[in-house]
């Protein structure tokens, strides 16, 4: 977002054109966590600004998919929780809980990407470029001089081999967490829409 074109450019209408595409309130959002939260990190850009947010359709997967889980992986019948909530039907997170298939014994603990992409799917979701620089732009395009003569044309990136390989990583970690709420939202298909 940092390498928007002026509002002059020939280029801008499109690009508020697509804004517009995207965020049309007949369009379905998935989050990870609270929605409020992931969507207010929009609002400071110009194109997200003048858009309806709070008409969006946003769904938080992560709430969504603890309901699943605990609905599709009960507590095994030699559980403690069984004993100790015997007549409440709703027991699902408890400190009570020995099963292993179980993570999180306490109602108050939300799951995290990682952990729900762990147990599912029994892969691993690199998470350690969470708080990384994404002011810089991510394509490495953005980088290139272009040198013309008559001759010939040159192309030189101005990134060290360092920083493209950040940048690579960057993109690759973007994908990879976007894909992993994807993926856990097609797992747990008709939840999303209870």
């Amino acid at each position: 977002m940092c390498q928007l074109p002026l509002k002059t450019s020939i280029i801008y209408p499109f690009i508020q054109k697509l804004f517009d595409v995207i965020f049309h309130p007949s369009n379905i959002f998935l989050t990870w966590g609270n929605e409020d939260n992931e969507m207010l990190k929009f609002q400071e850009y110009e194109f997200v600004n003048s858009l309806p947010l709070t008409s969006l359709h946003i769904i938080n997967v992560q709430q969504k998919f603890k309901n699943w889980y605990n609905n599709t992986y009960k507590h095994g019948n030699d559980c403690p929780t069984i004993a100790v909530y015997y007549n409440n039907n709703n027991i699902d997170d408890s400190p009570h809980c020995t099963c292993i298939y179980r993570p999180y014994k306490n109602p108050d603990n939300s799951w995290s990407l990682q952990m729900a992409i762990s147990t599912i799917y029994n892969q691993f979701l690199d998470k350690s470029w969470t708080r990384s620089n994404w002011g810089q732009g991510l394509d490495i395009r953005l980088y290139l001089n272009l040198k013309f003569n008559t001759l010939n044309y040159n192309v030189k990136s101005s990134l060290t081999s360092e920083q493209e390989r950040i940048q690579l990583k960057l993109v690759n970690y973007a994908i990879d967490d976007c894909f992993a709420v994807t993926k856990l939202a097609f797992k747990i298909g008709h939840y999303l829409f209870k």
